[in-house]
């Protein structure tokens, strides 16, 4: 579990490319944090909800924490956050990111552990030395083209997340495609009626933030350091 201020990091490092152009994340990048969090906050969470988005947080696992304490994050969570982050930069309303995030809760929640998996091994030994492996983790150019992983969907709601009642008859397509056919066929399948498609790719991400995490610096309330 990682503290809010070096998911922060993290999240600065992947968007800023592992540039380094500031020592921490700038002001509008931890207020875009902390809008997401706060709307994850005030939607609430009701386990006994008909609605699978009203069951669960998007951004933690648990109850939020109380005034004067602090909510730890994982790494499903901090990917979840990009992913917020992400969405919001192409204009999307925050409180249907929220939804849409947490009705994808347990399937990115998967997805990120098999991505983290099958690297674990390789970003540890990047960790260990400087190598053309960490440089590729810092730029987020790690995972080749053949293996992206794409989270698609064409609304960015909690009506955007697949479940077996919504896919087309005889799909078994989500909003998580692991290859190029699962790609174009979710485009063929389901972008037919509203013409549109939002399109973030996800392994790279999930390599790139454990790499930043694992760097990330223990930061003291009101203080921030730098470097890898």
């Amino acid at each position: 579990m990682h503290r809010r201020n070096q998911a922060e990091w993290a999240i600065w490092q992947l968007l800023d490319r592992g540039n380094l152009t500031s020592a921490s994340a700038p002001t509008r990048v931890v207020h875009t944090i902390r809008r997401l969090l706060d709307i994850d906050r005030q939607l609430g969470a009701d386990r006994e909800a008909p609605e699978r988005w009203k069951r669960q947080f998007a951004f933690i696992d648990e109850t939020p924490q109380g005034r004067g304490a602090e909510n730890g994050y994982s790494l499903e969570n901090i990917v979840a956050l990009w992913l917020g982050v992400q969405y919001l930069a192409l204009g999307i309303p925050q409180a249907e990111i929220v939804r849409f995030l947490r009705a994808l809760k347990s399937e990115l929640d998967r997805a990120v552990r098999r991505i983290h998996d099958d690297y674990a091994e390789r970003i540890g030994t990047a960790l260990l030395r400087k190598t053309d492996v960490a440089a590729a983790l810092r730029r987020s150019e790690f995972v080749p083209v053949a293996h992206y992983v794409y989270v698609l969907t064409a609304t960015v709601d909690h009506h955007g997340v697949l479940t077996a009642a919504t896919r087309r008859r005889g799909s078994t397509l989500s909003n998580i495609c692991w290859s190029r056919e699962d790609f174009l066929e979710f485009i063929e399948t389901y972008v037919s009626r509203d013409k549109r498609l939002v399109i973030l790719e996800l392994a790279n991400a999930v390599a790139s933030l454990t790499y930043f995490l694992a760097r990330a610096p223990e930061i003291k309330r009101g203080r921030t350091t730098s470097g890898y």
